[in-house]
């Protein structure tokens, strides 16, 4: 296979009946700078294997072109778990604005791997737009791993529109483990518009929030 040149590469992409020479055409195309190898991998993310689909993504998430990305949204709503988590995260390579809404919208997805990716990759592409959905997932989705990335992306994002949210969130919010989680998030983003919320829940009647609240304030000085 040494000997083989781009040409055949997408041509074995195209024609190969092999799933494994698919899968290693893919690989090859997606090390290959030239523009001649973007539109056989757009032709080839409904390859009929999942692992070929999978790496012709993550190949296409490795290009510049505009045009790679509405596949890519495309490859969001895949049948299989993986092929949605690795055209999450080749969206967040690219950091493309148009791929904001439709992650956002996987947040709710079935698979709490394809949520846990995509909350983290959502921290790669800044944007208010997935400041609140980020927020409910990390105050409501029943998978820890999926609440922990949607943590550490509000925490990078850190935008006035995320504080904003977080404080909102905190008015109707009830459940104290949701509360001091929110008020660390504050606190790792150190902006002083929490103050006043937070000096409030300082004398707050449980020691925990009460705690969290004192530290946070500690972390905006």
């Amino acid at each position: 296979m040494s000997d083989l040149t781009t040409e055949d590469f997408i041509w074995q992409l195209k024609n190969s009946q092999d799933p494994d020479e698919r899968l290693y055409a893919a690989f090859k195309l997606g090390r290959e700078r030239r523009d001649i190898v973007v539109q056989p991998l757009i032709d080839a993310i409904h390859d009929a294997d999942v692992i070929v689909r999978a790496r012709v993504v993550e190949a296409l998430g490795t290009r510049i072109e505009p045009e790679v990305v509405p596949p890519l949204i495309k490859a969001l709503k895949d049948a299989d778990a993986l092929v949605r988590r690795t055209a999450a995260k080749s969206l967040s390579h690219i950091k493309d604005s148009r791929a904001v809404a439709p992650l956002c919208d996987l947040l709710k997805d079935a698979d709490e791997t394809v949520r846990g990716q995509v909350a983290e990759m959502l921290g790669h592409i800044p944007s208010l737009t997935a400041a609140e959905p980020l927020v409910d997932l990390f105050l409501h989705d029943s998978d820890a791993n999926v609440r922990y990335f949607a943590k550490q992306s509000l925490s990078t994002i850190g935008t006035p529109k995320v504080v904003e949210v977080l404080l909102d969130s905190l008015q109707n919010e009830s459940d104290i483990n949701a509360i001091v989680d929110v008020i660390e998030i504050l606190g790792l983003i150190g902006d002083s518009r929490a103050e006043n919320a937070l000096k409030t829940l300082a004398t707050h009647e449980d020691e925990g929030i009460q705690e969290m609240a004192q530290w946070a304030l500690e972390s905006l000085k």
